[in-house]
């Protein structure tokens, strides 16, 4: 499958967000500066979150997701995409 730039936002910005379902969801300050590895590392355990409370949702963008950060080589494409994500709920 292949990750839409949408979705590849949407799961990293429930990591970003101080409070993902507020009528007004902003970034949380220290997230703006999460490295990939921190992001990935969120991203697994909200992964691990939603098999525990057998939470009926499709992974797979989650999973592309952290596909898609390891093979960013690049640090300013992490940081272009980073900022884009913290620039849309500004």
């Amino acid at each position: 499958m292949e990750l839409k730039q949408e979705e590849l936002q949407f799961v990293i910005a429930q990591i970003l967000l101080a409070d993902p379902t507020s009528e007004k969801p902003h970034v949380h300050e220290k997230r703006k500066h999460f490295t990939k590895t921190q992001v990935i590392t969120r991203i697994n355990a909200l992964i691990n979150l939603y098999k525990d409370t057998e939470v009926d949702i499709d992974l797979t963008p989650y999973l592309e997701t952290i596909k898609y950060l390891r093979e960013i080589k690049d640090p300013t494409d992490y940081e272009s995409l980073l900022h884009d994500i913290v620039t849309a709920y500004e």
